[in-house]
């Protein structure tokens, strides 16, 4: 059987959560070793061809955390890099950058932390074109920053999420049903955690959710309102979390034609 995978170092499960639990405590965090961090800028080129960042709201809720992304803050009067950055903070505005230390995703992105996924087409290296805030987030980053990539939205609409890696969830006895029977993941399938009393752990043995067909009988047989955990087939677009759910979706509508939009990225740890 495939290894279990485990994506995250900073969450654990959270109470009456439904979305995806991707992040998981993992022998990371407790050997109190290093983690990984992203950094990224996603781009778009304008119609003279010039690569520009993509710039969304400050979210008040988040403090000055959310407006200090590529490390042009406090504003670096002398930095030319840093100068369009200053000015869209003056109106509100911050890079729309991806957050979250998701190692099923950096595993699929670049193979960092997790080699265990299938990459991303992504190329590898620094954009000579990049635009001025991701410059300027590599030269704040210096040495530190390793793993350089950048991805194209045309390349990344071709990556197939539907592909599946072995994880560990806890199901309504309905959404467990319905995943095995379908092959359609849903994220109103995840039981919601609560106290952790009542969950039933069951072990499936088997790669792919045609074999476990044959455990159906034995999974109706629990109470209606039964909660189990298990060890199954997902899919990447759950291990992917909000990177697929949110901002997948969010870098469609910047332009009509994918190849016009990317994201710039890198790690350090």
């Amino acid at each position: 059987m495939a290894p279990l995978l485990n994506c995250g170092s900073m969450r654990l499960r959270q109470k009456n959560r439904s979305a995806p639990t991707y992040w998981t405590k993992s022998t990371e965090w407790e050997n109190n070793t290093m983690g990984c961090d992203i950094h990224t800028i996603l781009e778009h080129q304008n119609p003279k061809g010039k690569w520009e960042a993509v710039y969304r709201p400050i979210d008040p809720a988040a403090g000055s955390y959310d407006a200090d992304i590529t490390m042009c803050f406090p504003p670096k009067k002398k930095d030319g890099n840093c100068q369009n950055e200053i000015n869209q903070f003056a109106k509100g505005m911050t890079p729309a950058s991806l957050r979250g230390r998701n190692y099923c995703l950096f595993g699929m992105l670049a193979g960092v932390r997790n080699p265990n996924f299938n990459l991303m087409p992504a190329k590898k290296g620094k954009p000579k074109d990049a635009s001025p805030e991701y410059k300027a987030m590599l030269r704040s980053l210096g040495i530190d920053g390793h793993s350089h990539h950048y991805l194209y939205l045309d390349k990344l609409l071709s990556y197939d999420f539907k592909q599946t890696a072995m994880g560990s969830e806890i199901f309504s006895k309905k959404g467990l049903l319905e995943y095995i029977k379908t092959g359609v993941f849903l994220e109103t399938y995840i039981a919601h955690y609560g106290s952790g009393k009542g969950i039933h752990q069951i072990a499936l043995q088997g790669a792919s959710l045609h074999e476990l067909l044959k455990y159906c009988s034995e999974i109706e047989a629990l109470p209606a309102r039964a909660k189990i955990e298990t060890e199954i087939p997902l899919p990447y677009s759950y291990f992917a979390g909000e990177f697929y759910s949110d901002y997948l979706p969010f870098m469609k509508t910047i332009d009509s034609d994918p190849a016009k939009v990317r994201l710039c990225y890198c790690f350090d740890n």
